[in-house]
């Protein structure tokens, strides 16, 4: 025996699906040979039972036109009349494919070809019923696991673009790992093997365990972008106002404790509060230098006003050039 000899030996579902095919088919002939009976078709019909396979609907229709009395033609033209008479008394498109799956499974050749076109049809349309409501359901879904990933205290940074938190996400949906995610440092990130986070965009189709293949992928990055995006907007706009509002308290806190301050720090602290428009200009860089100069020696005042004023008119002016 060859290497190659094992190529050759019939699989054993090979074996069974030919025995089982030459059993039933013998079956059949014992019976139709050994009929004593005034009613071989009904009775065959009646008594043989047959397990429709690919294997087993050609010769069972063989079987059938010996017993029946018709020709393959007559018996053809029969069925298919049959099948309209069903298709008559169907109200809905679920009945009517039901009926042709039947006919496409155990009828003869002829009788499939002539239904197909009527059952590709159905079949397009439900494929397409079932992928629409495939995807309500899919929206639902990640809509509610965006909903638990954003219900926390911790919020994304500020200074990345919404553009990269949005594919921090769609990365890890894409690999099918958003059950796991976590905002850590502002990120969403997805713990790797060691329990240490990754930050969604920097997770790599090797580093995935149980990765969905690339169609897989491709349907998920598609669908799931718009639904991410509408989801991350309004909770980093979030975000950055819990980022502003934590700024403001500490620049305001700085600005209020300018008396302690070196000289060199009070220019850039005065600056701050130029951010916030409520704030008039002038008033705060004249309150900000007052409360210097109270604190600071008679014979040094006008030598510390000089240089925080020029200070302050330099950090204006590098600010204004961003």
């Amino acid at each position: 025996m060859s290497n190659l000899d094992f190529l050759k030996s019939p699989k054993p579902n090979d074996i069974v699906d030919k025995n089982y095919r030459t059993y039933q088919e013998q079956k059949s002939l014992d019976f139709i040979t050994n009929y004593k009976g005034n009613s071989l078709f009904r009775d065959w019909h009646e008594t043989i039972r047959w397990d429709m396979t690919e294997d087993t609907r050609s010769v069972f229709w063989k079987h059938y036109d010996n017993v029946s009395g018709l020709t393959p033609e007559e018996s053809t033209k029969q069925e298919i009349t049959a099948t309209l008479d069903k298709l008559k008394y169907t109200q809905t498109p679920y009945e009517r494919l039901y009926i042709l799956q039947e006919v496409n499974a155990e009828s003869r050749d002829e009788v499939v070809d002539h239904f197909m076109p009527m059952l590709t049809e159905l079949q397009e349309y439900f494929s397409t019923d079932y992928a629409h409501k495939g995807s309500i359901s899919y929206n639902q879904s990640l809509s509610q696991a965006l909903t638990g990933l954003f219900n926390t205290e911790e919020i994304l940074d500020a200074l990345v673009p919404e553009s990269i938190h949005a594919k921090d996400i769609q990365t890890i949906e894409r690999y099918d790992k958003l059950s796991l995610a976590k905002i850590v440092n502002g990120r969403v990130t997805v713990p790797d093997k060691d329990g240490k986070p990754i930050i969604g965009s920097n997770l790599r189709y090797e580093e995935v365990v149980n990765s969905p293949d690339a169609d897989e992928q491709f349907a998920t990055q598609v669908s799931s972008y718009p639904i991410i995006q509408r989801h991350v907007k309004p909770f980093l706009d979030i975000s950055r106002k819990i980022t502003q509002d934590s700024k403001r308290q500490a620049d305001t806190a700085l600005f209020n404790s300018i008396d302690k301050l070196e000289e060199h720090d009070v220019a850039p602290v005065i600056v701050n509060m130029l951010d916030y428009r409520d704030n008039d200009t002038g008033k705060t860089v004249q309150k900000g230098i007052r409360t210097l100069l109270d604190n600071s020696p008679q014979q040094d005042k006008k030598r510390v006003a000089a240089r925080v004023t020029g200070n302050i008119l330099g950090a204006i002016y590098k600010r204004s050039a961003l």
